[in-house]
């Protein structure tokens, strides 16, 4: 195969000399079988071809930078791509479906190679790095990428059918409708339902009611919005911060909300009529996230200043102070509201007796600040998000760790289970993923994108089973 600057891709009988074919673009790679040749025509897109017919099959997009090398693996199940963007992306190279990006590199990535037996692969950079991946299986089922740029937050609707997100600077929040995950076989595709479009400045603060009927979004520009979630309809403005709204939350009936602000203040506001209730200034610098606890009658608050703090719903009293030393970013309660965990930007984490404001227990193990936290629905959990590129499993009643969870290595900036435990949402700099954190549904994800056995060592390493699941 030759590529010339004319554009033009040629594919030549090695005996004779013969042009068998001849292809727009720029040759990539062949499958080891020479039934399949990828090309490049655009830059960041890759072409899949068949040779025989030159037909097209797929295109591969998901690099944001000019492609710079391809490899099939061996069998030709799978292709790997590197480009200027830093960054490898593994494909399905008989579906071209994207399996898992590889982030690490600090400069372009230039070269990719497959080990014969296709568990590792090798990639450099212009900077003379070669990293080698283990292409065992993640837990990762499937990302959605904002394209207003880095994801800031994200908010799951209860009914596990849809979730609503927002980029960094991104002034339209976006609902989404999930596919319904079945990991044996490829995802259907996320689908962009709705835009609310309505704030003048960056949306930082988003969530659900509980009954999946209203979202709320709190905004640079100062405001609090509800929005219906069937039509996108703007059904209220909330007004009175002094500055940036950081987070908003509904109480569990849906009858008030809850904002925090960058002006040292959280306010209690009545959804109905948008009517001001509270105006809470007992923080020192700017809040950061508020949360009711699961009956409504007291909610939480993490701040600049380095507290936590618990307040009874009914008065807007101040009931317990927290202290970190840290700035807390997360906070949450268990769902029978008797605990209250806390993440700070000093990789602690704290857990609560919420009834009484004693520390139980304390953790750590991330190696940047933790910005998210979460419990599971069973209260058995605790999942964490961190500015590191990880997020975390955890037992909630011992600190111990239970999971890693690598992503692509982008910082990660909150976390969501599922209503049903059975996944875990994290939003970071390069898209909403959701991997599973079912042992079966690791095994089907195994099966799909493995093209060989696992030995009993990986099973015990990566689906922590003594040995392998009988196969189908």
């Amino acid at each position: 195969m030759t590529s010339s600057f004319d554009g033009t891709v040629k594919v030549w009988d090695v005996k004779t000399g013969q042009e068998l074919l001849t292809l727009s673009g720029l040759g990539m790679a062949f499958s080891s079988d020479g039934t399949r040749v990828a090309t490049t025509e655009d830059g960041a897109m890759v072409k899949i071809s068949d040779m025989t017919t030159s037909q097209q099959l797929f295109t591969l997009r998901g690099h944001t930078n000019s492609l710079t090398s391809a490899a099939f693996s061996r069998d030709g199940n799978l292709i790997a791509t590197t480009s200027l963007d830093k960054k490898a992306i593994l494909w399905d190279a008989l579906t071209g479906r994207e399996l898992f990006t590889l982030s690490g590199h600090t400069e372009a990535v230039e070269s990719v190679a497959f080990s014969p037996d296709t568990t590792r692969l090798a990639t450099g950079d212009g900077e003379g790095t070669i990293k080698i991946w283990d292409l065992t299986p993640s837990h990762e089922v499937f990302t959605i990428f904002h394209p207003a740029g880095n994801t800031s937050w994200f908010a799951l609707n209860p009914d596990g059918g849809s979730l609503v997100m927002t980029g960094e600077s991104a002034v339209l929040p976006e609902v989404w409708k999930l596919p319904q995950i079945e990991p044996a076989e490829a995802a259907d595709i996320p689908q962009k339902l709705l835009t609310l479009d309505g704030h003048q400045g960056p949306v930082r603060g988003l969530t659900y009611s509980r009954d999946g009927s209203l979202i709320a979004s709190g905004s640079f520009d100062g405001t609090a919005k509800v929005w219906d979630v069937k039509t996108g309809e703007e059904l209220g403005t909330f007004t009175g911060h002094k500055g940036d709204v950081l987070w908003v939350a509904f109480s569990p009936d849906g009858t008030r909300l809850v904002s925090a602000g960058e002006d040292k203040t959280i306010r209690i506001w009545e959804v109905k009529t948008g009517k001001e209730l509270f105006v809470l200034k007992r923080h020192h610098l700017g809040v950061l996230i508020a949360v009711f606890s699961p009956d409504g009658t007291r909610f939480a608050t993490g701040a600049d200043d380095g507290r936590a703090k618990i307040w009874d719903t009914a008065s807007g009293q101040e009931l317990f102070n927290l202290t970190h030393s840290g700035t807390v970013f997360g906070v949450a309660f268990s769902p029978d509201g008797k605990r209250l965990a806390t993440a700070s930007n000093t990789e602690i984490v704290k857990v609560w007796n919420a009834l009484s404001g004693k520390e139980l227990f304390h953790f750590s193990g991330h190696t940047s600040s933790i910005v998210s936290i979460a419990f599971s629905p069973d209260g058995k959990r605790l999942a964490t998000a961190s500015r590191d590129g990880t997020a975390k499993l955890w037992d909630a009643t011992s600190g111990e760790e239970l999971l890693t969870l690598y992503g692509s290595g982008a910082g990660i900036c909150c976390v969501a289970f599922s209503q049903d435990a059975k996944y875990l949402f994290t939003g970071g700099d390069d898209g909403v993923r959701v991997y599973t954190l079912q042992i079966e549904d690791l095994v089907a994800l195994a099966r799909s994108r493995l093209t060989r056995s696992l030995t009993k060592e990986e099973c015990q390493k990566y689906l922590h089973k003594e040995s392998c699941p009988a196969q189908q």
